[in-house]
């Protein structure tokens, strides 16, 4: 230690020493104080980087972030200060930095965080106090992947849930089954997003605003859904603001998607060959006076040899860009994102455009607590049908079953470079059997676009009377605006003939009101819940249709209705019609946890539905569950090898309402009736009703 008080006497050789002293005091101060970087990877704990852990200076508002492959860089007041890392669902670590220049950190889950975010269904519930079978996926799993739909964010993330393309087509609903096929007709699960029910159109949403994904895969946790759960419940969560400083982030993603495993078609060759042993074989059936036309093998050298698929089929870019901020303090928080998607389809033709805004918000305090979720998406999508031979509702694209069949020897231009619409205009039809279609020509010929603007969201209050009991309201609504337009030109006298315009216009409305009371309490080993609610769903849906024949012009400008060639009435058409549904649902359920190792769950739904006839309007669905946590017994609580294992068995019984609007009426049949009065043509209907 070095005394100064010797400083005060009069002496100059002891002032002089003093102030030498004080001057090495201060520069080994100021070295003790110096600035210092540090730069570092954050990883989970398999290696795998981490993408916006925060870092701060503890005590200082000195921060940053982790960038896309888990770098950071961070200057530091001092070299002996503590830097403190977090992420949600992650344990917060304080790292000394001890005059390092280089600090790596492996980030450890924290089980504790992870059990307070599951939702179950009207409420959320720690994992431990879960005796159903429930799957959990996290926005960080979520955000390792690459994918444009929300299905999409389920497949491979959890066990008995399977996620297939149904057509392939970009923008196109996918086919989810959880557990298998569950009931008769529509096989997809239910989808609660933010508390609002949806089951069509998931593609909408964006999945970079997915905070976590529930999946309730058996009866006994879906049966609080009645008679909507039948194939299973998808309950998505969104995010929300957090308190601290504002986060920003920007998300680009870009890829080609490659068509892989294509079927192996005929070469010219080969089909020749076939086609003249098909030839053979039926000229042995016809008169000898009328035998058909063997080919000669030489042909071959006048002729193409094309692989259509490789026409029709390619590489396709898609664009994703998503921009959020997140904000908050200890009473308010919002949440605001932007989305933009292009995707081309790998098939020529197609392509997926979508917009997306949402705005999450709340505030109060915790006494009561008002908030919204709010989302406002536009698509469009230009399609192209993947089956269908061309005749026929619902047939009208054609173009990937034609690539398929198309014979592969005739090129499918004309000599000056134009595209043949048919190859019966090539010469003799019987060379090119069923293929006789160019599915280039189809493509070109065909012009359906199908629009979507859509309003989704809701706006709640919860007041927390006592610190057990809680009372939450929502009003929640979806709104979808279509527009389908759907232009054929006429190819040939089989084909797209004559040329039509056929025009659709959907809106449709859900309304849903719930309120719910949640009870909790907790005292010694004991701890128990209940939730009582009632719920009313109501849906309008109101379809417009039109439709013309015979163009003069084909270009973009005249494919509308009133370009058509309205000489016979029978070249135009309209139809239109609205129809209504609602559900009416009293819901409970309770359980009880002793000592945190044995669980008793049960619940009980009683649905009212218009889908079904006046006496059998209303069904009961109840549901019972019950758990052992086995790894929390004395035994097992210092097993290494043991981190958690629960015995559980469930029961319940769900229902399915999506049977049609009016099944259980034997309805209205329509004839029309035609007058004819001198060169006039005037209709009527007459209309027919029975049943209910």
């Amino acid at each position: 230690m070095i005394r100064l008080n010797n400083c005060i006497s009069g002496n100059i050789r002891n002032i002089v020493s003093c102030v030498f002293v004080v001057a090495l005091l201060a520069i080994s101060s100021s070295g003790l104080t110096q600035s210092i970087t540090v730069k570092g990877v954050v990883t989970e704990e398999d290696g795998t980087p981490m993408i916006g852990v925060e870092i701060l200076e503890k005590n200082t508002t000195i921060g940053t972030i982790t960038d896309v492959d888990g770098h950071y860089s961070i200057t530091a007041s001092s070299a002996q200060s503590i830097l403190v890392f977090n992420y949600l669902g992650y344990k917060a670590q304080e790292i000394n930095v001890s005059n390092r220049a280089i600090i790596d950190l492996v980030m450890e889950q924290d089980s504790k965080i992870l059990d307070d975010v599951i939702v179950t269904g009207y409420r959320k519930e720690s994992r431990t106090d879960i005796s159903t079978a429930i799957s959990s996926i996290k926005s960080r799993d979520v955000e390792k992947l690459v994918v444009s739909g929300v299905e999409q964010a389920l497949q491979g993330q959890a066990p008995g849930i399977s996620v297939t393309q149904v057509t392939g087509s970009p923008g196109d609903d996918m086919a989810v089954r959880i557990r298998g096929a569950g009931t008769l007709g529509n096989n997809n699960p239910l989808f609660i997003i933010d508390g609002i029910p949806t089951s069509g159109n998931i593609n909408m949403f964006s999945v970079n605003d997915i905070q976590s994904i529930e999946v309730l895969k058996d009866g006994a946790s879906a049966a609080i859904y009645g008679s909507r759960a039948a194939n299973g419940v998808v309950l998505v969560t969104t995010k929300r603001g957090k308190s601290g400083k504002p986060v920003f982030s920007f998300n680009v993603s870009t890829g080609l998607q490659t068509p892989i495993r294509l079927p192996e078609l005929l070469n010219a060759r080969e089909y020749l060959t076939i086609r003249n042993e098909a030839i053979t074989n039926a000229n042995s059936l016809r008169n000898p006076a009328n035998q058909l036309k063997v080919y000669d093998p030489a042909i071959l050298d006048t002729l193409p040899d094309v692989n259509w698929l490789d026409k029709v089929f390619s590489n396709a870019p898609i664009q994703q860009y998503s921009l959020s901020a997140m904000v908050g303090s200890d009473n308010s928080n919002v949440y605001i994102s932007g989305d933009y998607q292009n995707q081309d389809g790998i098939f020529k033709g197609q392509n997926f455009k979508k917009y997306q805004v949402r705005i999450n918000g709340e505030t109060g305090n915790k006494s009561f607590r008002i908030g919204n979720n709010l989302s406002f998406g536009h698509t469009k999508r230009k399609v192209i049908g993947a089956s269908g031979d061309g005749f026929g509702p619902g047939n009208e694209l054609s173009a990937v079953r034609y690539a398929l069949i198309a014979a592969p020897v005739f090129s499918g231009k004309y000599k000056d470079g134009t595209n043949v619409n048919v190859t019966s205009e090539l010469g003799d039809p019987l060379l090119y059997g069923d293929g006789n279609a160019n599915p280039l020509v189809l493509i070109d010929n065909t012009d359906w676009n199908i629009e979507r603007s859509r309003v989704f969201g809701n706006v709640f209050a919860e007041l927390n009377i006592t610190g057990d009991l809680k009372i939450r309201t929502t009003l929640g609504g979806d709104f979808i605006f279509e527009n389908e337009k759907l232009f054929k030109e006429k190819l040939s006298a089989a084909i797209y003939n004559p040329t039509s315009l056929n025009e659709g216009r959907i809106f449709n409305q859900t309304l849903l009101w719930n309120t719910t009371a949640n009870y909790e309490k907790k005292f010694g080993k004991h701890k128990i819940s209940a939730l009582v609610g009632t719920e009313a769903i109501t849906n309008h849906t109101d379809y417009l249709g039109a439709s013309a024949n015979n163009f003069r012009r084909t270009d973009p400008l005249f494919r509308y209705l009133n370009a058509s060639v309205a000489e016979d009435i029978k070249n135009l058409g309209v139809s239109g019609i609205a129809t209504e549904w609602g559900l009416v649902s009293y819901l409970g359920l309770a359980s009880y946890n002793f000592d945190n190792k044995y669980i008793l769950s049960g619940a009980l739904r009683k649905d009212g539905s218009s889908r079904f006839g006046k006496d059998n309007r209303w069904g009961i669905f109840p549901s019972m569950s019950a758990a052992w946590l086995v790894s929390n017994e004395a035994f097992l609580k210092e097993s290494s090898l043991i981190s958690e294992l629960k015995i559980r068995a469930s029961w319940g019984k769900l229902g399915n309402q999506d049977i049609g609007v009016y099944p259980y009426s034997s309805l209205v049949s329509i004839g029309e009736r035609v007058y004819t009065f001198g060169d006039n043509i005037v209709t009527g209907a007459t209309v027919l009703e029975t049943g209910n």
